[in-house]
């Protein structure tokens, strides 16, 4: 799977290592007739790929933006 970051250290079921090469990302799955049927490992590929997408976002405090702020209050008693 192609990607320009690394996932670091996950623990995803059925996945038995990672490689990261500066390009791709090498999964070596650990899955039976079973798990295949089950299709998951299309769900491991989406799960990868949702981590990369958060990666490259970053968190919520890098990308959000003030719309407005109330006056304050006053505290006389």
């Amino acid at each position: 799977m192609a990607s320009e970051k690394s996932v670091g250290d996950l623990k995803i079921p059925h996945v038995s290592s990672m490689d990261y090469d500066g390009e791709y990302i090498t999964i070596n799955l650990d899955v039976g007739q079973a798990e295949l049927e089950n299709r998951v490992p299309d769900r491991i590929l989406t799960l990868m790929e949702d981590k990369i997408r958060e990666k490259v976002y970053g968190g919520k405090t890098e990308h959000w933006n003030l719309l407005w702020q109330s006056e304050k209050k006053g505290t006389s008693i």
